[in-house]
């Protein structure tokens, strides 16, 4: 029987069954050697993971790209000691990130990122720890030492023995104030004058101040709270050429509280210009009609 394709092509019934019309050949079960099977690529090691290599299928490590970025922003804990915790934070994303990158078997990458922000946060946080730390050191060792100077030097202002605060400073700087001991006493001594006994004082504050010729100063507040008066003495404290902390101004005023809690008494009436003459009352106004 004679047929013809789409494409014109006559075919006959032995062009349809090559074999002679006896059926296509089947081979009995377990006759001859089956084509072994090929066995699956083994899945890339972490260091083949590359998204330049397989753009398709692999994704950055969203964790590691976070724990750079906090890392970076750790560095900013050289302004203020509680931003140090985005290292912290960085150091431990990427860890998690090392971790889902290990797991994902390829679908996502990004190890040196999660790497470097491990690394980074770890050196940031221990970096900041330390450099925050010894000034920490530093300051509380000043600020023992001033404390003692302060409330000696607050001793002898209340002791009223201004001469010998005054000689407690630096000559130089005694030598441009162009001031004795006596203008000094007329600075401070109104501040105590009928303002009954003391009775209670306490350091109000300490602040180590750098100064334009790479040295410290150290201002101390003291609040000292008389029977009639409260005072907040500023003592300003240098460190000397031989390493010791020593006085180097006083200034102090009354408070605010002070003032309205105890005002000043009225003034006297200023005395007639002539004893015999009585004082002149003030004329009286008429009554309206």
């Amino acid at each position: 029987m004679k047929a013809f394709t789409p494409n014109g092509i006559m075919n006959t019934e032995a062009d349809k069954n090559p074999t002679g019309g006896q059926g296509p050949t089947v081979r009995p079960a377990g006759a001859g050697h089956a084509s072994p099977v090929e066995p699956l690529p083994a899945p890339p090691t972490d260091g083949e993971l590359d998204r330049a290599i397989d753009p398709e299928y692999a994704a950055i490590s969203t964790r590691a790209v976070l724990g750079l970025l906090a890392s970076l922003a750790g560095i900013t804990g050289l302004l203020a000691m509680p931003l140090v915790l985005l290292s912290v934070l960085g150091f431990f994303l990427g860890l998690l990130g090392l971790r889902q990158i290990r797991r994902s078997e390829g679908v996502v990458v990004g190890r040196p990122i999660a790497l470097a922000a491990a690394l980074l946060g770890a050196a940031v946080t221990l970096s900041i720890t330390s450099y925050n730390g010894y000034y920490w050191l530093r300051d509380r060792a000043i600020y023992d030492e001033v404390k003692v100077q302060a409330n000696a030097v607050t001793d002898e202002i209340l002791a009223g023995r201004y001469e010998k605060v005054f000689m407690m400073m630096p000559e130089d700087f005694r030598r441009q104030q162009a001031s004795g001991p006596e203008e000094f006493r007329k600075t401070i001594a109104p501040l105590f004058e009928n303002a009954g006994k003391i009775v209670n004082r306490r350091l109000l504050s300490l602040h180590v101040v750098p100064t334009a010729d790479t040295g410290l100063a150290v201002p101390a507040e003291v609040h000292i709270e008389l029977e009639r008066r409260y005072v907040d003495l500023t003592l300003v404290f240098v460190r000397n050429a031989d390493g010791q902390w020593v006085v180097f101004g006083v200034g102090g005023a009354e408070t605010f509280e002070s003032m309205a809690r105890f005002p000043p008494p009225p003034a006297p009436p200023a005395p007639p210009t002539n004893p015999d003459e009585p004082a002149k009352m003030p004329p009286s106004h008429p009554k309206a009609p």
